[in-house]
């Protein structure tokens, strides 16, 4: 699910999460004009959504955090993949996603996300 972190940050996440979310620029609408990425926003964002989806205590085991710049796609999909231990879910951040839409190694995520693993309940 593609959203805009200030949107995202006014509307926090239902109960119910997404298996996965893009954090980004997105759109304005047809009248407005571009809204421009903040990363400040964007980092906001997804302090936001690791609160909805972690227990605190459980966030060591659970968080698995990436740099799209710094790590091969097929390692983030591995990840992705990968069932929780002692914990109800994993999450996987990857920062600077759109690094893999550029570049031909993205494939092992864009296939993990035409299938991505379901969130289980909070």
């Amino acid at each position: 699910m593609a959203v805009h972190a200030l949107a995202f940050l006014e509307n926090p996440p239902p109960d119910q999460l997404k298996p996965v979310y893009f954090i980004g620029p997105g759109k304005a609408g047809p009248r407005a004009r571009a809204i421009t990425y903040e990363p400040l926003l964007a980092d906001r964002a997804a302090d936001a959504l690791l609160n909805a989806a972690l227990d605190p205590d459980a966030r060591d085991m659970a968080l698995a955090t990436f740099y799209a710049d710094e790590t091969d796609a097929r390692t983030v999909s591995n990840e992705a993949q990968t069932l929780p231990f002692l914990t109800e879910r994993r999450v996987v951040l990857v920062r600077n996603a759109e690094r893999y839409q550029a570049t031909t190694t993205g494939g092992a995520v864009h296939a993990y996300l035409e299938a991505p693993t379901e969130p289980r309940g909070l």
